[in-house]
């Protein structure tokens, strides 16, 4: 830290008004992280583009974080060197289908809390967290069927996609993920941690459904986990 005395514009008595201006370092935040599942048990495989991302922004301001991205795996991270100033600092696990570069992105399966913390030298001292991962996928093939027989998106009149509902089991939460019909296997948007109920159906351009799966019990058990629905037959109305 360094502090700076500057002189002011005389005063009516002629007197000089002096002032101590406090100015911080740049320097560094790293962070202990531990990478835990919500589930209780082992956290899911990494995919070959997982990572953590160390997220630093000023306190107040309203633009987008400073974020670095590291190999998965858990241990001591730092920050690229940062102006002095106040930060709030947190870490995400971002899943290889997302985009990691993008805060935003809707493929975070865990987050920890927001700390506080003043960049003032070289190294802040580590925040010792854990990361834990609270949010799995379900991935699965899908087979269109009309009268008992396949068929292909391109003979089903006006649809307009395939909805992937999962609800968690026992409450009326769920999430909608929408593909393409011709995607032919596809997985979920990032859901909590425990056992689901599963409905896929074809969409028609009023996203209402021309059929509807039977339904679909199933259970995320680890962080980061992708649970096969194996080829789910989807029958026409």
């Amino acid at each position: 830290m360094k502090n700076a005395v500057l002189g002011s514009l005389l005063l009516a008595s002629g007197s000089l008004v002096g002032c101590t201006v406090t100015t911080l370092e740049p320097g560094t935040i790293s962070m202990d992280i531990t990478l835990t599942s919500a589930g209780g048990g082992a956290v899911g495989a990494a995919q070959p583009s997982d990572a953590i991302r160390l997220n630093a922004i000023p306190v107040g301001f309203g633009g987008a974080p400073t974020s670095n991205l590291f190999n998965p795996v858990g241990g001591v991270y730092e920050t690229l060197t940062l102006d002095g100033d106040d930060y709030d600092v947190w870490a995400d696990y971002v899943n290889d289908n997302g985009t990691p570069s993008n805060v935003a992105d809707d493929f975070i399966v865990g987050t920890t809390s927001v700390v506080e913390v003043t960049v003032d030298g070289v190294l802040t001292p580590d925040l010792v967290v854990d990361l834990d991962l609270d949010k799995g996928f379900y991935s699965m093939e899908y087979q269109i069927t009309d009268g008992g027989a396949p068929v292909n998106c391109g003979v089903v009149v006006d649809q307009n996609g395939i909805s992937l509902v999962a609800t968690i089991a026992g409450t009326t939460y769920g999430e909608d993920t929408i593909y393409n019909c011709d995607d032919g296997a596809f997985f979920s948007d990032p859901f909590p941690l425990g056992p689901s109920v599963i409905s896929v159906s074809v969409l028609n351009s009023e996203d209402l459904a021309l059929g509807t799966s039977a339904p679909i019990n199933a259970e995320l058990e680890e962080g980061n986990d992708y649970e096969d629905l194996g080829t789910v037959q989807i029958p026409l109305d």
